[in-house]
C-alpha cells in the first residue's frame, strides 16, 4: 500500500530547500544577534552570511547585530526584546532598525526584565575565511 505519493514527497522536500537556499538571498526583513564568543558556532559565519546576502541584492533586507556575550543558546532577555520590538517597528511601520536603535531599545527593556544588554554595535565579523579554509565548488558532470 502506498502511503505517500511522489508529488508530497516532493513538496516536502522543496519549502525547506526553498526557506535554506540563500543564492537568492532573503526576502523578508531579517535581524541577526550573535555572540561574539559563541562557543557553539563561530561569528565569522555571520559575515559569509552578510556577503550571501548581499551578493543576492538584498542586504537592505538585513540588519546584524552583535553581543560580547559567551553563549549560544540563551543570550540577555532585554536584547530579545528589543530585537522583538525592532521587527515589529520595521514590518508595520517600515523602519528599518539599525544597531544603535537596538542599543537604545535594550536599554529601555532593561528596566522591564532586569538584565544587562551587550550590543556592541562596532564590532564586525572577521570574514568566514579568517577562520576557515577556503572550500572550492566542486561541480559534478
Amino acid at each position: 500500500m502506498r502511503r505517500w505519493s511522489v508529488s508530497a514527497r516532493s513538496a516536502g522536500c522543496t519549502g525547506p530547500r526553498y526557506d535554506s537556499d540563500l543564492q537568492r538571498g532573503v526576502t523578508v526583513p531579517t535581524l541577526t544577534m550573535h555572540a561574539e564568543d559563541d562557543p557553539t558556532a563561530f561569528v565569522e559565519l555571520e559575515s559569509a552570511f552578510h556577503d550571501r546576502v548581499a551578493r543576492a541584492g538584498r542586504d537592505s533586507l538585513l540588519v546584524q547585530s552583535f553581543t560580547t556575550e559567551h553563549e549560544h543558546s540563551k543570550l540577555a532577555t532585554p536584547e530579545y526584546a528589543a530585537q522583538l520590538r525592532a521587527m515589529m517597528g520595521w514590518i508595520a511601520d517600515g523602519r528599518k532598525p539599525s544597531v544603535a536603535t537596538l542599543t537604545a531599545d535594550c536599554a529601555e527593556a532593561q528596566k522591564t526584565y532586569g538584565e544587562a544588554c551587550y550590543f556592541d554595535p562596532d564590532f564586525h565579523p572577521q570574514p568566514l575565511a579568517s577562520r576557515i579554509y577556503p572550500r572550492r565548488r566542486h561541480r559534478f558532470s
